[in-house]
């Protein structure tokens, strides 16, 4: 139950399988609404020890722990998540803290939100950093489109070389890419 789980938490055993657990209740469609409500009143009692999670030594802690609160919504949520994310040297947490932003108010940030992307853009990918900057702009770039509209394009015609980004369901994003017979194909997680 959520309360063995957070009695597991608060005594420091097994934090991050307690927490990913608990993410996993508070996403199932039956149980998700009252694990909802009752971590939302656990947060209202003790605010400081769940906000603490994401100062944990342990990166997937911190993972797990953003991820959980931003289920929440709450601005205090939104305000702790910001600052862990640019505090955090992680890369493979990063993406995760965009993740749980999603489920807050996130209007007024989108200035730093689309800067970060920038910086983002302009950073030289390597073998090593590959991955986790590609998961970390992803989460970006689905946290800034839920507030703009993205442009129209204006189709160039087929003698004209132009890139393109082709959405699909993922059980059908090879069949996807089998079709594409000419340039570069990449697979990409959302």
């Amino acid at each position: 139950t959520l309360y063995n789980l957070y009695e597991k938490i608060k005594s420091g055993e097994d934090i991050r399988q307690s927490l990913s657990i608990m993410r996993g209740l508070l996403r199932d469609k039956k149980e998700g609404p009252a694990a909802g409500l009752w971590l939302d009143e656990q947060f209202e009692k003790e605010p400081e020890f769940w906000l603490s999670l994401l100062k944990s030594e342990d990166p997937k802690i911190r993972k797990n722990a953003a991820l959980v609160l931003g289920l929440l919504g709450r601005d205090e949520c939104r305000d702790a998540l910001l600052k862990a994310y640019e505090k955090e040297d992680q890369r493979f947490v990063k993406s995760a803290y965009l993740l749980a932003l999603q489920g807050c108010d996130c209007e007024e940030q989108l200035p730093f939100l689309k800067e970060r992307r920038r910086l983002l853009l302009g950073e030289k990918r390597t073998a090593e950093n590959d991955k986790h900057l590609r998961e970390e702009l992803e989460a970006l770039n689905g946290l800034i489109s839920e507030y703009e509209i993205a442009k129209k394009r204006r189709f160039i015609g087929l003698k004209e070389p132009s890139e393109v980004i082709l959405t699909t369901w993922k059980e059908d994003r090879e069949l996807t890419a089998r079709q594409i017979t000419s340039g570069e194909v990449t697979l990409m997680g959302s």
